[in-house]
C-alpha cells in the first residue's frame, strides 16, 4: 500500500499561503475598524440627535461556491433587527476599505463576483447614497483608513516593481494625491490613524524583516522604527524532516497614551515602541511572577516542534496590563498520516510597567477581548485541524466562551465547551458584547448566528441569524444615523 503524502511540500505550500494571506486579513480589519483605542469610545458624534445603529458585515456563500460575497448592512444595536428603510449595500467579493463612525461613511472598495479589479465607492449609510470614485484597485492587500475628521483617506498602492507609495484622497474635492513611497522592499500589512494625525504603517521588509513606518499625513515626511530582533513571517528549514515556521508576533496598540506594544512570537518578549517620538522605548523578556502570586494558576507551556508561532494580545483601558494568548500550530505523525493543529497555550498577564508576568491561565483559547470599563475578560477559541484523517475530532479543543473578572481571573460565566465562538466587541456603553457562532448549512447556503451577551446580567439578550459575518474585528462600528433617514 502506498504510504501518505509527505507532509513538507503541503506544510510549505500551507506556510507560503498563510504569509500571503495574512496582509489580506490586515487590510481587511481597516473596513470594520471603530475609532481609535483599546477602549471603545462613545461613538463619534455620539452628541449628535439621530438613532445609533451598528455597522455588520454578511457574507453570502453556498456549499461548493468557491467565491463568497460580502453585504454590509445597519442593525439596531439593542435588538440586532434590522434599521426600518436600510437595504444592505452590496460590496462584492472579498471588499476592503474604512468606516467613519463621525460622519456616518463607508468607504469600500467594490468588486465584482469574480474578485477582478474593483472600483472605490463612498457610501452615506444615512442618505444610503453611492458615490463612485472612478478610482479602480487590482490588488486586495490595500491597507485603508480615515482621518480622525472624516474628511480624508489614506491606502496605501504600488506602481510595478515600485516602492509602495501612501495615497491621500480628499472626499470634498475628489483629489487624490500621493505623499510620499515607503521604503524598499517593504510590504505594508496594517495602517493606524494615530491622534496626532500621523500613520503608522507595520509591515515586512523582504517577507521577513519586521519595520514600523511613520508618516507625517500632512508632509509626508517618514520615520523608519526598525524592530530588532523580532522574528516575523516565513522562516524556511532546509531540513526535510523538520516544519517551516510562520512567526505572527502580536500588535497591541495604545493609540491614547501612543505605545505600540509587540510580542514576540517565539518567546517571551516585548518591544515597547513609542509612536510621538518614533523610537523603541525598551525591548525585554516577560520577568516571572513572584513567588507565590496567583500560583494555583501557573501551568508552564510544553514546548513543541510547530509550524506557525503566533501571539495575541490587548491592553486594559488604564495601560496597565497586557492579556496576552500564544499558539502555534502543532505537527503530528499519525504513521501513516499527519495531522496539523492548533496548540493553544494559555493565557499570560503581563504589567506594562515592570513587564513582570503577573499570572498564566491554562485555557484552551485563541480570541480575547477586555470590557471598554476593564472589569470584564472575554475568551474563546475557534481552531480546527487538518490533515490526512477524516475524522479530526481527537485534534480540535475548543474552551467555549469565557467571561472572567479582569482582576481576580476568576471565572464568571462559561458555555459550550467544544463549540466555536468569535468574540465581535462590545456595546457602545461597554455594558454589552456581540458573539457569534456557526449556524451550519440550511439549504445549501452557510448559515451564522449573533448574539448579544449582556455583561451586568450574563445572559444572551438578543439573536439574530442569518449569513455569518465576513472577518473578525477588534471593534464594533456604531454610526448615527439622521432622523429623516429614507422610509
Amino acid at each position: 500500500m502506498a504510504s501518505p503524502p509527505s507532509p513538507r511540500p503541503l506544510i510549505r505550500q500551507r506556510a507560503t499561503w498563510l504569509l500571503i494571506f495574512l496582509p489580506l486579513l490586515f487590510a481587511s480589519y481597516a473596513l470594520l475598524r471603530s475609532p481609535p483605542g483599546n477602549v471603545v469610545p462613545e461613538a463619534d458624534g455620539a452628541d449628535q440627535d439621530g438613532l445609533l445603529a451598528l455597522l455588520l458585515f454578511e457574507e453570502m456563500l453556498r456549499v461548493g461556491q468557491g467565491l463568497s460575497q460580502v453585504q454590509a448592512r445597519l442593525v439596531d444595536p439593542a435588538s440586532l433587527a434590522d434599521v426600518p428603510g436600510h437595504a444592505p449595500i452590496e460590496l462584492g467579493c472579498h471588499p476592503v476599505g474604512a468606516a467613519s463612525a463621525s460622519r456616518g461613511l463607508l468607504a469600500a472598495v467594490v468588486r465584482p463576483p469574480d474578485c477582478g479589479a474593483g472600483e472605490l465607492h463612498v457610501f452615506d449609510l444615512s442618505t444610503g447614497s453611492d458615490v463612485p470614485t472612478g478610482l479602480l484597485f487590482f490588488a486586495w492587500d490595500v491597507p485603508m483608513a480615515f482621518n480622525r475628521e472624516g474628511t480624508a483617506l489614506f491606502w496605501t498602492e504600488q506602481p510595478l516593481a515600485n516602492p509602495y507609495q501612501v495615497v491621500r484622497y480628499d472626499l470634498a474635492g475628489k483629489i487624490k494625491q500621493v505623499i510620499t513611497s515607503l521604503p524598499a522592499g517593504f510590504l505594508p500589512q496594517e495602517l493606524q490613524v494615530l491622534s496626532s494625525g500621523q500613520l503608522a504603517f507595520y509591515g515586512l521588509v523582504q517577507e521577513r524583516r519586521p519595520l514600523l513606518v511613520l508618516v507625517d499625513a500632512e508632509s509626508g515626511a517618514t520615520t523608519q522604527v526598525a524592530l530588532e530582533g523580532v522574528r516575523a513571517g516565513l522562516v524556511e528549514n532546509s531540513q526535510e524532516t523538520t516544519p517551516d515556521r510562520l512567526y505572527a508576533p502580536g500588535l497591541v496598540w495604545d493609540l491614547t497614551r501612543e505605545r505600540l506594544y509587540l510580542l514576540h512570537a517565539d518567546e517571551d518578549v516585548i518591544t515597547v515602541v513609542d509612536l510621538a517620538a518614533g523610537q523603541v522605548l525598551r525591548q525585554a523578556a516577560i520577568r516571572p511572577a513572584s513567588p507565590g502570586l496567583f500560583s494555583w494558576l501557573v501551568s508552564p507551556a510544553e514546548a513543541k516542534e510547530s509550524l506557525v508561532t503566533e501571539r495575541r494580545g490587548v491592553l486594559s483601558p488604564d495601560g496597565q496590563r497586557l492579556y496576552i494568548l500564544a499558539m502555534e500550530d502543532e505537527y503530528i505523525d499519525l504513521e501513516p498520516g499527519w495531522v496539523i493543529r492548533p496548540k493553544l497555550l494559555g493565557l499570560q498577564v503581563v504589567a506594562t510597567e515592570t513587564l513582570q508576568q503577573v499570572a498564566h491561565l491554562d485555557l484552551p483559547a485563541s480570541e480575547l477581548a477586555v470590557s471598554p470599563d476593564g472589569r470584564w475578560l472575554l475568551l474563546a477559541s475557534g481552531q480546527g485541524a487538518s490533515g490526512t484523517t477524516e475524522d479530526l475530532s481527537p485534534w480540535t479543543e475548543s474552551s467555549g466562551l469565557t467571561v472572567l473578572d479582569a482582576h481576580t481571573l476568576e471565572q464568571r460565566f462559561h458555555q459550550g465547551a467544544g463549540e466555536w465562538f468569535t468574540i465581535l466587541g462590545f456595546t457602545s456603553d461597554g455594558q454589552g458584547t456581540y458573539i457569534s457562532q456557526p449556524g451550519g448549512v440550511v439549504d445549501g447556503e452557510f448559515r451564522g448566528i449573533l448574539r448579544r451577551l449582556d455583561l451586568n446580567s450574563l445572559a444572551f439578550v438578543a439573536e439574530r441569524e442569518g449569513n455569518p459575518l465576513w472577518w473578525r474585528h477588534p471593534q464594533p462600528i456604531f454610526v448615527h444615523l439622521a432622523l429623516n433617514h429614507p422610509d
